[in-house]
């Protein structure tokens, strides 16, 4: 617990000295992100400038030993204490279920360079997930790959949580020792309640068999080891995952099509079988011609939904209560679920969403607020102090060195060559050539001080500019 309470208090004031600027702000609105998403999410922003000044200062509150100690930080070859979060990054802080943070993830703004990967962990962080904050574990109805998908489909109130790899569900254990659910996962119970997982289909034709066959292993270690029904979904195909192909639709169709993509899902022993390819076989996913047909463009009729920023998304119902449809499924001849439609309505007129997996009667999926999960720790921030740079280096004292001589040499030749010329002021020539020499290195030096406390002060002035964001 002390370790734990250090590592968050560590991030919290990294996420304090590394506040979301407007080139990260914006590329969040890109992904359809409110501005109220990001303040619950508590997004930053961080790059190589950045760093000068963060890294002393955190050393300077929690001392070196206390801050290697959390993962991200640790002392480099020169002795000084480095982050490998070290270019330009947006901040996503993980979560546990009682507010504390685990992780601080880095994510490139953007499409990262040819060769580098979109996401950066701290070092010795380990494996982790995402839960939207706001969110338990056990409110989530699928799972992905990638803290942006979870995010954006926590902005359409959606509850997704993210693992950070295709084979990133669990925890190895040592020898003889059983594997270990992810830290954020330990505690969760789904109450033998369906959930999905949800692959990305952004994978390179050499590992798409590998990522497609790790899917049923996945949804089994994230689902049904703690006491869930598993299933596999898969989004349609030209998209890479589940915020991209969220983003393609319409605001108002999301939630109805999310909840036909949860319609569409197989079991994992069925995936294995048939649907883990779909060269030949029939498409599992929200936008397949089976699903719309089977009746399942109907399965969901909404009114208005509450989003996590607190905004009312408007929907097809014109009475503007939640309209929500039963849809249950039935076994065919086949052995293929053939799903059939029965709506309810409840005594005051509005009806209630359930929607079925295969193979089960019914099964009730709600669209729910954040606040009914935990909330955020959110402390005071600590009072902000400096750790004074170098007064100078070597690069500006050299360039307040030429500037001394130059004032210092122009001095003398001022007084030895042109003062004689001048008449009235001749007495000058008089003056005895130690003292001239006195003179020069004292104006020598009052210019290198001069020089070198501008550059400087240029230097503090860089700083705070990076540090609040004005590149």
């Amino acid at each position: 617990q002390q370790h734990r309470e250090l590592v968050d208090q560590v991030y919290r004031s990294f996420l304090e000295l590394c506040p979301l600027v407007e080139r990260d702000r914006q590329w969040w609105l890109s992904r359809g992100v409110g501005d109220e998403m990001m303040e619950r999410c508590g997004f930053g922003s961080l790059w190589r400038e950045r760093c000068w000044e963060l890294l002393p200062e955190l050393e300077r509150r929690f001392g070196r030993e206390e801050l290697t100690s959390v993962p991200g930080f640790y002392v480099s070859e020169k002795g000084r204490v480095h982050t490998n979060l070290y270019d330009d990054y947006t901040l996503i802080p993980y979560y546990d279920r009682d507010g504390y943070i685990t992780m601080v993830q880095g994510r490139v703004p953007g499409t990262p360079e040819k060769g580098k990967p979109k996401y950066k962990a701290p070092v010795n962080s380990g494996l982790h997930l995402y839960v939207p904050p706001g969110y338990k574990p056990e409110q989530v109805m699928a799972f992905v790959e990638g803290a942006v998908g979870a995010i954006v489909a926590a902005q359409n109130g959606i509850p997704v949580a993210a693992i950070t790899g295709y084979q990133h569900y669990r925890i190895s254990g040592g020898r003889g020792e059983p594997d270990k659910p992810l830290p954020e996962h330990a505690d969760t119970d789904f109450g033998k309640r369906k959930v999905r997982y949800i692959p990305d289909e952004d994978v390179k034709e050499a590992t798409r068999d590998s990522v497609m066959a790790e899917a049923p292993k996945a949804a089994r270690a994230l689902i049904e080891a703690h006491n869930g029904t598993p299933y596999i979904a898969r989004i349609a195909e030209g998209y890479k995952d589940l915020d991209e192909w969220l983003l393609a639709l319409e605001p108002e169709k999301r939630l109805q099509k999310f909840a036909e993509l949860m319609q569409s899902a197989v079991s994992p022993e069925q995936w294995e079988g048939k649907y883990a390819t779909r060269n030949g076989q029939p498409q599992h996913d929200g936008h397949s011609e089976e699903a719309s047909q089977s009746g399942q463009a109907d399965a969901v009729r909404t009114g208005e939904t509450q989003t996590p920023d607190g905004k009312a998304g408007k929907r097809s119902s014109k009475s503007g209560k939640v309209r929500r449809s039963t849809v249950r499924s039935e076994t065919g001849e086949d052995g293929r679920d053939q799903p059939t439609e029965d709506d309810h309505s409840g005594e005051d007129g509005a009806d209630t969403e359930e929607l079925s997996a295969p193979g089960e009667d019914t099964e009730e999926i709600s669209v729910q607020s954040p606040s009914a999960g935990p909330e955020v720790r959110r402390p005071e921030p600590q009072p902000r102090t400096y750790k004074k740079v170098a007064q100078t280096n070597i690069g500006e004292f050299m360039v307040a060195l030429f500037c001394g001589l130059i004032a210092g040499l122009g001095f003398l030749l001022l007084v030895v060559i042109a003062a004689p010329a001048w008449g009235p002021t001749t007495s000058l020539a008089e003056i005895p050539v130690r003292i001239l020499m006195i003179l020069a290195l004292f104006i020598i030096a009052v210019v290198v001080f001069y020089v070198c406390r501008k550059l400087y002060l240029r230097r503090c002035i860089a700083i705070r500019k990076h540090l609040a964001g004005q590149r």
